[in-house]
């Protein structure tokens, strides 16, 4: 699958698909820059939904209102900084009050096994870590409960 219909998908998937289980994702950003980053998709929304009178009432009552986001990066080859990344997110966060953050990462063919074993072993409960390798269908999470959300947020290839 190409880079940029694996884009479209998962742009769609976040704001009318099986993302709407997880945050009302209300808002997406092409290229987005944030710090000295620039990321190949941004979507931003809230864990509040909207809906008729009942489900507004419900939701007030019953559901945190966080701001969350969800920042896809194209990575071709293995020469950037995963820690950069983080860092970038986790500022932007703190200045925006994003509650649950979601980076992944995407390419057309296989990650390094190190980079795989690290984000594993990520088990920061603010942001969840994806690869993404379209050529093989394949996904990579981090094992917190973010990064196993994701897994099914990032599937599109059905």
């Amino acid at each position: 699958m190409e880079i940029a219909d694996y884009l479209l998908k998962l742009e769609k998937n976040l704001m009318v698909g099986s993302g709407r289980w997880v945050a009302e994702f209300n808002e997406s950003f092409r290229n987005f820059p944030v710090g000295r980053q620039v990321f190949d998709l941004y979507v931003r929304g809230g864990t509040r939904t909207r809906g008729l009178l009942l489900s507004r009432l419900f939701a007030y009552f019953s559901l945190p209102n966080y701001n969350v986001a969800f920042y896809v990066k194209h990575v071709p080859r293995d020469d950037f900084n995963l820690g950069e990344l983080r860092k970038v997110i986790e500022d932007r966060a703190v200045k925006h009050n994003i509650r649950w953050n979601w980076l992944a990462l995407i390419r057309g063919g296989s990650f390094a096994e190190k980079l795989v074993k690290k984000v594993d072993s990520f088990s920061k409960q603010e942001l969840g870590i994806v690869l993404v390798n379209t050529a093989e269908q394949d996904v990579d999470t981090s094992e917190n409960i973010l990064g196993r959300k994701a897994l099914s947020l990032v599937r599109t290839w059905k």
